[in-house]
């Protein structure tokens, strides 16, 4: 009876705490990403353990294992404050799986992966030594590139295998596999030969690779040899054109021996625009891919494989600009036209009212271009033997200038001698000093629009000796060919001395790169560059006193030298031409990267 009292007397005293928690209130303090919030709460019935002890529980303040393991297990206690306090919230439950993935990984499941790893480098426990396709036949053949690795007798194999002559097959010899490949096993290509469906009967006046010798093509998936056989009918297209039919790339157009799928070309065309992957560093992938030991022979087509990526880049920038479709074709291409524009920048005719050149004196600011201009003694070139035979597939189509012109106009400025005393770096002091031995290029000038960093349709040429004022003027002027706007604000980190007498020097230009005297020109200094010029320079060539520009900085062109540096070594050792191919290339996958994200 005693202990019945007791136990009635605990259960009243619980009820009566309860009921007067409930009627009071407290503050729930708890934050997210970036606030802290407060919460008015009802206080919650006193616990069990506030008026009575319970063997075996923990007290509020024991900390967590330590273990790893045991941390999904353990929920931190909540401190509950007396009515009317704070409370603050507790930790939350500590997940190991998305804590800490690659531990929970590493402890339960790196010995599975192990296993399954080298069960693959067997027969699999799948394996009932009979052919998964006919079940009949040994099955001693796998294919690497098939899903599910399936064993496979020789017949069922290039069946199979018909339409995916560049699998890489492996066959079990000996208690592992060795590698092989359809060629040696009997696979025979057949292309141009036109016939119905379901007629694998061969050309009658075939002509092709049979033996030692063999065709080889380059995929994405290694370097292969195939028996190949062209189509020798009648009427038939030449042998370059029936590569081109089934996806395969000719390295040659006359009697070719070797080619590249699309989707090696293609593969490769997208790594090195994004990662700046070089041609010997895939193309040595590639001889891996084939043989990863290094102790078997893989013909070398590295040089054609450079060729074919040349004819790639420049088909593909010709379809991309609409070159297919006009009458003219690609031999009709003018300058310029093959470069993304920026979208963002004032276009007439295109993103402008019609009346834009009407607006009031105060909203002409509206209409104005910012440009930038720099030069960059990253981009050098090595002279080359065969510069003069290497001429760019795309001569003056993109973003680079048309070079020939270019370089005829630049003969005339070999003694140019416009040296600054203004400035404390070297970008003038030092333009007739510049290491040149042995360079065709010692580095190059570029323009992009200050706003939105993106380089400009015939905006970028190079640099022969040091920062001419002849170079810089003929390449901003080539990237403004057309212009109609009424003002022109040029960032340029030397434009306090360049700027002088810049109307004066264009008039010695060619006629057609002549701006309208209507145009108006501002100059100004960017913002990092500015504190390096004398304090005279700071007031009239600052951004930050200068009206409609905003909170240009016009250093944007800086960071666009921050991508093209990446391939400033490779592009470094080409020849002329195939230089500025790459560099077209690699100015308009920046300019489309920036039009998309913008």
């Amino acid at each position: 009876m005693p202990k019945q009292k007791d136990e009635d007397r605990l259960r009243a005293r619980i009820k009566h705490a309860s009921q007067q928690a409930s009627s009071k209130q407290y503050t729930s303090i708890h934050s997210t990403a970036h606030r802290i919030h407060t919460t008015k709460r009802n206080a919650p019935p006193p616990k069990l353990s506030e008026f009575q002890t319970v063997p075996g529980a923990w007290p509020d303040d024991t900390p967590p294992s330590l273990d790893p393991q045991g941390l999904e297990n353990v929920v931190p206690a909540a401190d509950i404050e007396e009515p009317g306090k704070l409370k603050v919230k507790a930790k939350a439950k500590r997940y190991l799986d998305s804590d800490a993935p690659l531990l929970s990984w590493r402890d339960k499941h790196r010995e599975e992966y192990l296993d399954h790893i080298m069960m693959s480098e067997g027969r699999g426990q799948m394996f009932t030594g009979t052919c998964s396709g006919c079940v009949s036949e040994q099955a001693v053949y796998r294919c690497q590139d098939c899903i599910g690795l399936p064993l496979l007798c020789k017949q069922c194999l290039l069946e199979k295998h018909t339409d995916m002559p560049l699998h890489r097959i492996q066959e079990w010899k000996d208690d592992f596999f060795h590698q092989t490949s359809l060629r040696e096993l009997g696979l025979e290509i057949q292309i141009g030969h036109r016939r119905l469906p379901g007629d694998r009967r061969e050309c009658p006046f075939r002509e092709g690779t049979r033996g030692s010798e063999g065709f080889l093509v380059l995929g994405w998936n290694g370097i292969h040899i195939v028996n190949l056989f062209f189509c020798g009918c009648e009427g038939a297209p030449e042998k370059h054109l029936q590569l081109l039919d089934i996806g395969w790339w000719p390295a040659s157009y006359k009697n070719p021996q070797s080619a590249a799928t699309f989707e090696c070309l293609h593969n490769f065309h997208i790594t090195n625009l994004q990662g700046k992957l070089a041609h010997t560093d895939f193309y040595r992938s590639l001889e891996q891919i084939s043989d990863g030991s290094g102790l078997t022979s893989v013909p070398d087509r590295e040089a054609q494989f450079m060729t074919m990526m040349r004819e790639w880049r420049h088909i593909k920038t010709g379809k991309r600009f609409g070159r297919a479709h006009d009458p003219t074709g690609l031999g009709g291409t003018q300058e310029g036209t093959c470069a993304v524009p920026c979208r963002a920048c004032p276009i007439p005719g295109v993103n402008l009212p019609e009346n834009w050149h009407q607006a009031p004196a105060s909203k002409k600011w509206l209409y104005s271009l910012l440009l930038a201009e720099d030069a960059n003694f990253k981009q050098k070139a090595r002279a080359r033997p065969n510069d003069h035979r290497d001429v760019p597939l795309n001569p003056g189509w993109g973003c680079t200038v048309a070079h020939k012109p270019y370089l005829e106009e630049m003969a005339k400025y070999a003694n140019q001698d416009e040296i600054s005393h203004c400035v404390g770096f070297s970008a003038i002091w030092n333009a007739n000093n510049k290491k040149t031995k042995g360079l065709r290029a010692t580095g190059v000038g570029a323009v992009t629009c200050s706003r939105h960093e993106v380089i400009r349709p015939n905006g970028l040429g190079d640099l022969q000796v040091g920062e001419r004022y002849g170079n810089m003027d003929y390449i901003l002027l080539s990237a403004i060919i057309g212009c109609v706007l009424a003002l022109i604000v040029i960032s340029y980190d030397i434009a306090c001395q360049w700027g002088k007498g810049f109307r004066e020097r264009m008039k010695k230009m060619p006629q057609h790169l002549h701006l309208r005297e209507d145009i108006k020109l501002k100059f100004k200094v960017p913002k990092f560059h500015l504190p390096a010029h004398v304090e005279k320079c700071f007031a009239p060539y600052a951004f930050n006193f200068t009206e409609g520009v905003g909170l240009t900085d016009g250093e944007g062109i800086e960071r666009v030298w921050s991508s093209l540096n990446e391939i400033a070594s490779s592009a470094s050792m080409m020849t002329a031409g195939g230089r500025w191919d790459i560099m077209d290339d690699h100015c308009n996958h920046w300019n489309w990267r920036k039009t998309v994200l913008l």
